[in-house]
Order: structure tokens, then C-alpha cells, then sequence
């Protein structure tokens, strides 16, 4: 099993060494694509050094532009030679073993697109714990992994019957077509429009999820403490699934739960009563302009 580690790399200075070396000790780690996205703080001359390593590839925007993750790893992804693609942030690291319950699924199933894993935390501050979980709430409350077969797995993870990170996925590169590559225009949340579009289109097999093998590491710097930002961007992500309710015989249950994803990115604002004139009015206005969607739903 040959894998390219794909790594967006922006303002990282204190962890992208780490980040490299996790993936280097794994024997299946046959390159790691660096992809620098205009850091400012040393980071692209770390990566510098560390692309004096033979596995060690490094690339960059035009001009060193920013661009954010989505098409910092889309880059990444067009740059890599393996079978296998795997993608780790720059602040997080992989544990020893990474690959081996993952090269076992994928001997033992010729038809899988790719496998998920466990993913562990670790809390850096105590602010990021707070700001983290603060986040997270109503939305992830555990990183614990419940299996279910590919045929189900998209209804089970819109439900939050199981959750798991793009950082714990390993994709099959000959499975990659242009629809399947991570949304530029979403800034957050292209890692969860991007787990959508591959359980909905392919067929994605559990591996280790009894055993973290990805650390995620929480710090005060973590994009997903902007909730504000989170919120647009959970209501950019969800609006197309939720049209694409029209087109598919999945569960009214599912169909609830994708309305409620939707909903979550209107309802921003701290007060209570004002997050709910929000989703009462954005309701009324998209059940309107969409009548065919309440028969989906009740």
C-alpha cells in the first residue's frame, strides 16, 4: 500500500514538523505533498527544510496566494502519484500504525473507494477546550465511532448515528473525478460536503474504529472558533444537500436531519428567542419558494 500524505500547510511554524515526521515513520507514507498557503509567520521556510527530504514535496499558490484549505488539499491532490490519498492538517499528527487496519480493509474489499477511522483529541489549552466544545455543541458530541455499511453510511452520518473527520479518511486516487474534489468556495465546512459527496457516491468501509490513529489538536487558533464564520458556512454546505432531497428516496428521518443542518447555519445569534424567529422565518420563506419539500419531510 503506497499513500501521499496531503498537508495544507498556513501558520503552523510551532507544529509542521511534528505533523511530517508522524506520517514519515509510517512505512505505507510513500510522499507527503506540502502545500504552503501563503503562511506568514515561517512556516513555507520549514517546509523549505523539510522538502530537502526525498518523500517530501513542497508547492504553493500562484504568487503564494492564500486560498484556505479546500483548495490548498485540491492542489495537493492533483500534485500526488500513490494509490492511496490521505490528508493531515498541519497542527494535527498521525499515531504509529496509521495505515494498518486501513491496507486490511482494502485487501479484504476490492470494491471500496476508501476507509474511515477514529479520531482522537488533543486539547492543546484549556481556552481551546472551551472554545472547541462551545463550538461544537449540538453538532459533535464525541468523536466515539459507530460502523455502518456503505449502502447506509450517508443517512447514518447526516443523523449523527456516526461522525468522522476527512483527516481519518484514505481514498482510493483512481475514485477521484472533478465532482469529488473539496469545494473552493467553502471556506468551512468543505470537509463535511466533501465526507457527503464520498459516502453518497462511493463505497467507504470502516477501519480502525476501536483506536484513534489521527490526533486533532485543539488550540486557541483553530479555524472553527470563529462561530459566526461556521454558521455562514454550515447554511453554504447544507443548502445544496438539501435540494438534492428532491432527487433521492432517502428516509424522512434523513431528510429532517439534512433541513436541521440547514438551519443550524441561520441560527447565529446569541439570544435564544432570536435564534428561533430566524429559523421560523427562513422557513417560511424556503417553504414558499420550495413547496415540493414539506411532503419530504412530515
Amino acid at each position: 500500500m503506497q499513500v501521499s500524505v496531503i498537508i495544507p500547510v498556513y501558520n503552523a511554524v510551532h507544529y509542521i514538523e511534528e505533523a511530517v515526521q508522524s506520517a514519515l515513520i509510517q512505512p505505507e507514507t510513500a510522499e507527503i505533498i506540502l502545500v504552503d498557503d501563503g503562511s506568514t509567520d515561517g512556516s513555507y521556510e520549514i517546509c523549505q527544510k523539510l522538502s530537502q527530504n526525498p518523500k517530501v514535496k513542497l508547492f504553493t499558490h500562484p504568487n503564494r496566494q492564500n486560498k484556505r484549505a479546500g483548495a490548498t488539499r485540491n492542489l495537493g491532490i492533483r500534485q500526488a502519484s500513490s494509490e492511496f490519498i490521505a490528508f493531515l492538517d498541519a497542527d494535527d499528527y498521525y499515531l504509529e500504525n496509521r495505515f494498518a487496519k486501513a491496507k486490511e480493509v482494502f485487501r479484504k474489499y476490492p470494491d471500496a473507494d476508501g476507509t474511515y477511522d477514529l479520531l482522537g483529541i488533543h486539547y492543546e489549552t484549556e481556552k481551546g477546550r472551551t472554545l472547541f466544545n462551545q463550538q461544537q455543541k449540538n453538532i459533535v458530541t464525541s468523536f466515539s465511532l459507530k460502523t455502518a455499511h456503505p449502502d447506509v453510511l450517508f443517512e447514518s452520518f447526516v443523523k449523527n448515528e456516526t461522525a468522522f473527520s476527512v483527516h481519518t479518511v484514505i481514498l482510493k486516487m483512481s475514485s477521484f473525478v472533478d465532482e469529488l474534489m473539496f469545494a473552493e468556495h467553502l471556506y468551512q465546512g468543505q470537509d463535511t460536503d466533501f465526507i457527503l459527496k464520498w459516502i453518497h457516491n462511493n463505497k467507504i468501509y470502516p477501519a480502525s474504529t476501536g483506536k484513534a490513529v489521527t490526533v486533532y489538536r485543539i488550540h486557541d487558533n483553530n479555524t472553527t472558533h470563529n462561530k459566526v464564520e461556521s454558521c455562514k458556512f454550515k447554511l453554504l454546505t447544507f443548502q445544496p444537500w438539501v435540494q438534492e432531497i428532491r432527487h433521492n428516496q432517502w428516509s424522512k428521518s434523513t431528510n429532517r436531519a439534512l433541513y436541521r443542518h440547514l438551519l443550524a447555519g441561520v441560527s447565529c445569534h446569541r439570544s435564544k428567542l432570536m435564534r428561533i424567529v430566524l429559523k421560523l422565518a427562513y422557513s417560511s420563506f424556503f417553504f414558499i419558494k420550495n413547496p415540493w419539500i414539506l411532503p419530504r419531510l412530515l
